[in-house]
């Protein structure tokens, strides 16, 4: 019924369809100097847990996918966070903004020392703010490529929606995660807009 998904699932071909979200990210090897950087988080169990890491310059962001794996317990994340974090070499102060779903694992990265903070979660905004920035993706990370090329606006018949596909999103969520949060918190790029002087 779905001829991009036949493609996807069947064929191993990856969409190229009008309504795939992002289409505008490019590859890096090498970050720039100079950046600020965020680590966003998206919880899962059965779905993947997906942490990646955003590196941020005036109006460019760089993105790389840390982790990527099913069936973590929260100390398993943990460990794997905390073995990411001394290979990168990141300072403990570093900034992991966290789908606040589940409260009771934020609260144990907390207790080991993370920087955790709770995501804005507005879909719509997020999608906004990372296709208003020159997106550059780190070349090895495979399962952030895949989800990009296959997160989708839903259709109603021909029709291209603005509500996305809820498929292909858990490194998709945690980059917006990190990006939205950025953008919200950073007055010298414009990050403070009408909606976060809503009443």
């Amino acid at each position: 019924t779905d001829e991009d998904y036949y493609n996807i699932y069947a064929l191993g071909i990856p969409s190229k369809s009008k309504h795939t979200i992002f289409n505008h990210q490019k590859e890096y090897t090498q970050l720039p100097e100079k950046t600020e950087t965020i680590l966003g988080l998206d919880f899962g169990y059965v779905d993947e847990t997906a942490l990646c890491i955003t590196h941020h310059r005036e109006n460019e962001v760089y993105v790389e996918e840390l982790l990527y794996e099913s069936y973590l317990t929260t100390p398993e994340v943990i460990q794997k966070i905390k073995e990411i974090f001394k290979v990168y070499n990141l300072p403990m102060h570093s900034t992991i903004v966290c789908d606040y779903a589940r409260p009771e694992i934020i609260e144990d990265m907390r207790r080991h020392g993370f920087n955790c903070a709770n995501a804005i979660k507005n879909i719509q905004e997020g999608i906004d703010s990372i296709k208003s920035k020159e997106l550059h993706i780190h070349k090895d990370s495979y399962n952030l490529k895949k989800e990009l090329g296959n997160y989708k606006w839903k259709l109603k018949g021909d029709m291209v929606t603005d509500v996305p596909v809820d498929k292909f999103n858990h490194l998709m969520d945690a980059m917006r995660y990190a990006i939205l949060y950025h953008k919200r918190n950073n007055i010298s790029i414009g990050g403070w807009d009408f909606t976060s002087f809503s009443i």
